[in-house]
């Protein structure tokens, strides 16, 4: 399935709303029905559209229409122009550009009159953004122009790398992706120079789409990754859930389904907790090309019928809630393709009718493209060569049209504009180059001694040699910086691809129904690993520490992984002391161990437990690392074999240890991060004897909240330094 895009232009970065839409829409009723003045009367209603969106668009209408009208009758200008700004918003969320536009041109003209030069620039941009989504190119440059030109003045940075970024997605949507990456990085340069991370989130994110749709996937995966990383670390739950959706979309094409469903299920799961019902239908649909890009790949009709359910929930759902036209052409498209490859060729031919059409009515040139190639498909197929040929008509004179007319006219007009603005440019330095001249000349004429013209060529000629010096300092510094991105962007993305490895959540929640896992690594990738896996009915987990920490102790965790699958799953062994001894002995022979001196030690030490829930006995074998159980607060500890999963210079087999457990018991196997953490006031380890006291202590609390406890716990205890090892904790009830 050919599948675009779509691009984050139109968002800004969202974050957690202390209050629903409805409760919110309610409080501002209330203040309305309290407002005595018209004009406070007018900005509550304009308050009303905006949060109106969010709960239905044709509500959002009627308040700015209320807004309009008021204002209208109390002469309320400035209320009338964000009222004529809302309502044209309100339409453009419907997609119906046209009406939107009546209101945009309405909202610029009234802040003209007001000298508001601020609003002025954001008009032109919104009309901009209007023209665009009309595939109207030529006049959404003129006006993303005008409001470039309106923010420079201003000195509004802001708008500046707003307008870069949208001029950017005019080219993207032209398929012209060199002059797209242009002006996105243009933007990305501006907004990391004012600091502003939602924009910097915004722009990564989409530089990420053009390198995806140049098929440059890791180039794309990069971005996307770094777009989602700032995502969690400005605390924006939406741009994570877009980032997951778009990284698992890359994931996806590139082959990796399992951790493409990682990144899919974790951004459906928060737009479910936002009660994001566009987020959740996008991923569905999202959901459906992974699974028809796997039958195209295995030809499984499995993948296939996969693929049918996801589109059809996406387009229930939307035919029941919001009628998102971009995201109903989008389930229509994947429907007719199934059908298409079932050979269900009416059903085919009707799906893809409702992408014609529906694209044809909103002018989205590049979907109505799509479907015309799939409707010459099902025609051929079916043997309706009339119909087939026809479609091909249409076909070819609209994929001309795209290709040629708005394009040559567009990317002729931007090209002269670059070369307008280089010119100026070049002249406005030779202007200044030429002032810097005629002061050098008339300090030499003012010398009158031959001695000063000498020191003055002198100082001239090392200030040069300076200045050299600094451009290729600065050069090297520059390099530096680059190479210390993308090491970082390396590292950003293997840490990806371990939380891809690792047991995913809802896995965990299956097996171990009521647990808490604590996991932070010391660096952006961990040497600590987890596991969990079901075999023969017993329910085997553990929490690892590899030799060292980073990228070193993050190839040793994945290795951990790895051979834990093929122990447990390939070979079924369910003894606790044969999983380790089993473990160990691949560590040696894939680490080439032979315990001579000056040979590879690296290994892991670790807690397992092997839970048999059925008849509540618990097995556990550990290597350094112990096993607590608490039972109505009381610790029992049982001890592990001092033996490392490696080399040891007295070797001997893993001991097992069986365990009667009671429901209301918790289990925890650790690393030594936790309690040997240095902080405290006098900079001293934990300790595991506060580590069991502090564990005592928060027993009669759920085990999420445990978790939360434990984690400020130790964030208060290394307040004044920094974390030493990684750590992590598994705590399992029962």
């Amino acid at each position: 399935m050919r599948f675009l895009f779509l691009l984050l232009f139109t968002f800004t970065v969202a974050t957690a709303f202390p209050q629903s839409p409805k409760e919110e829409e309610l409080e501002l009723l209330s203040a309305l029905s309290k407002a005595k003045e018209d004009t406070a009367k007018v900005n509550i209603l304009n308050e009303l559209s905006l949060c109106a969106k969010n709960i239905s668009v044709d509500k959002s209408t009627e308040y700015a229409y209320k807004a309009i009208e008021l204002a209208q009758k109390s002469d309320f200008k400035k209320g009338l122009a964000l009222a004529y700004l809302r309502c044209a918003n309100s339409f453009y969320y419907k997609y119906e550009f046209d009406s939107a536009l009546v209101y945009a041109y309405k909202n610029l003209e009234l802040n003209k009159v007001l000298g508001d030069l601020l609003a002025q620039g954001k008009a032109e941009i919104n009309i901009g953004l209007f023209y665009h989504n009309k595939s109207e190119y030529m006049k959404a440059i003129e006006h993303y122009s005008n409001g470039l030109k309106i923010s420079e003045q201003i000195k509004d940075n802001k708008r500046v790398a707003d307008v870069y970024h949208n001029i950017g997605a005019v080219y993207y949507d032209q398929g012209n992706f060199e002059k797209a990456l242009d002006n996105y990085y243009a933007s990305l340069r501006q907004s990391e120079k004012i600091k502003d991370s939602s924009r910097i989130f915004k722009t990564l994110g989409n530089i990420g789409g053009v390198y995806n749709q140049q098929n440059k996937n890791e180039n794309a995966a990069k971005f996307f990754a770094q777009a989602y990383s700032l995502a969690k670390d400005i605390g924006d739950a939406r741009g994570v859930a877009t980032t997951a959706q778009r990284l698992g979309s890359i994931l996806s094409e590139s082959g990796y389904v399992d951790s493409a469903m990682v990144m899919l299920n974790e951004a459906i799961a928060i737009y479910d907790e936002m009660d994001d019902v566009l987020g959740v239908i996008m991923v569905k649909n999202r959901f459906g090309i992974l699974y028809e890009n796997q039958y195209l790949n295995n030809n499984s009709l499995e993948s296939l019928a996969m693929a049918e359910k996801e589109f059809t929930e996406a387009l229930e759902l939307n035919q029941k809630l919001i009628d998102d036209v971009r995201e109903l052409i989008v389930s229509y498209q994947g429907l007719g393709e199934v059908k298409l490859y079932r050979g269900e060729l009416n059903a085919a031919i009707k799906y893809l009718s409702h992408v014609r059409d529906k694209s044809k009515e909103l002018d989205f040139l590049i979907y109505l493209s799509t479907a015309y190639e799939y409707l010459i498909k099902a025609y051929k197929q079916k043997g309706d060569f009339v119909n087939a040929f026809n479609t091909y008509e249409i076909y070819k004179s609209l994929e001309d049209s795209l290709k040629k007319d708005q394009n040559v006219e567009l990317l002729t007009q931007m090209s002269m504009q670059h070369e307008f603005d280089k010119q100026q440019e070049i002249q406005q330095l030779e202007y200044e180059q030429k002032r810097k001249r005629d002061r050098m000349i008339r300090g030499f004429i003012l010398s009158v001694l031959v001695i000063v013209v000498i020191f003055s060529i002198q100082v001239l000629r090392s200030y040069q040699r300076k200045k050299k010096d600094n451009i290729l300092l600065e050069k090297q510094k520059n390099k530096i910086e680059k190479q210390n991105e993308e090491i970082k962007a390396s590292i950003h993305y293997a840490q990806r691809i371990q939380r891809a490895i690792v047991p995913s959540e809802e896995k965990a929640q299956h097996l171990l129904k009521d647990y808490f896992l604590l996991w932070k690594p010391r660096d952006i990738v961990s040497g600590d690993f987890w596991w969990v896996g079901e075999k023969d009915g017993y329910v085997i987990a553990t929490a690892a520490d590899c030799t060292g920490h980073g990228v070193p102790g993050a190839f040793m965790s994945m290795l951990g992984v790895s051979f834990l699958n093929e122990i447990v799953n390939q070979q079924h062994i369910v003894q606790s002391d044969e999983i380790l001894n089993h473990l160990r002995e691949k560590v040696k022979e894939t680490l080439g161990q032979t315990g001579e001196a000056n040979t590879n030690k690296d290994g892991m030490d670790m807690g397992l437990m092997v839970i048999d829930f059925n008849n509540m006995k618990v097995q556990f074998s550990g290597a350094y690392n112990p096993l607590f159980l608490y039972r109505k607060g009381e610790l029992m500890e049982t001890k592990a074999t001092r033996n490392p999963i490696a080399v040891h210079i007295k070797e001997k087999p893993f001991e097992q240890t069986v365990i009667d457990i009671q429901k209301g018991d918790t289990l925890y196997v650790f690393s030594d991060g936790f309690p040997d953490q240095f902080g405290g006031d006098k900079e001293k380890k934990y300790s595991t004897k506060r580590f069991k006291e502090y564990l005592g202590s928060i027993q009669k609390h759920p085990m999420e909240t445990q978790k939360v406890m434990l984690d400020l716990e130790i964030e208060k205890w290394m307040e004044n330094t920094s974390q030493v090892d990684d750590i992590i904790i598994l705590g399992i009830k029962i």
